[in-house]
């Protein structure tokens, strides 16, 4: 809430984008891992426990509670905190407010950054399925909106914050060489 209430507060917008950052790209140490004893065959799987060592799982894979706190890391990311609709709803709030003349709100790089952070690990990263499902989770008028801004809206803001190298031609070079 407090990223959007103060739009012009740079420090807590970068901390904001680390936080989102940290939890999107998480290590992948989120994979699952063979559990030793269930390896073994002689002895049964823990059951679990409270706490905090790791947990076996129905399909013998060992759980580490880090993944399981990061997994719910993620979810409430998206499902509580509303990631995509409240990215969509400020960037039609700032259209709608530089449509009238306004000035663009002072969070509209951060939150470029983490709109490009959800597509990035949508499309490859440690919580890439995860991060899929959620987006097919979404309502699905809120996830139209999400796809156009992403192969529209954010793709031209990619563009136009990407800087182009200045391009020489063979006549300038040989035209500047006579200058000095």
């Amino acid at each position: 809430d407090l990223f959007f209430k103060y739009s012009w507060n740079n420090f807590l917008h970068f901390q904001v984008e680390l936080c989102v950052a940290a939890i999107l790209n998480h290590p992948s140490s989120s994979e699952e891992r063979p559990s030793p004893a269930l390896q073994n065959h002689d002895v049964k799987p823990e059951a679990p426990n409270s706490e905090g060592q790791e947990e076996t799982s129905e399909t013998g894979t060992t759980i580490d509670p880090q993944t399981s706190l990061h997994n719910a890391l993620v979810a409430h990311l998206f499902q509580k905190c509303q990631l995509v609709q409240r990215i969509l709803n400020a960037w039609e709030e700032n259209d709608k407010i530089q449509g009238e003349g306004g000035t663009r709100r002072g969070n509209m790089g951060h939150l470029t950054r983490i709109a490009n952070m959800v597509v990035q690990n949508l499309e490859k990263g440690p919580v890439q399925a995860q991060i899929s499902d959620l987006i097919k989770e979404l309502p699905e008028d809120c996830r139209g909106r999400w796809e156009s801004f992403v192969d529209q809206t954010l793709r031209e803001t990619n563009r136009r914050n990407t800087v182009e190298l200045v391009r020489f031609h063979p006549s300038s070079i040989s035209s500047l060489c006579t200058i000095f």
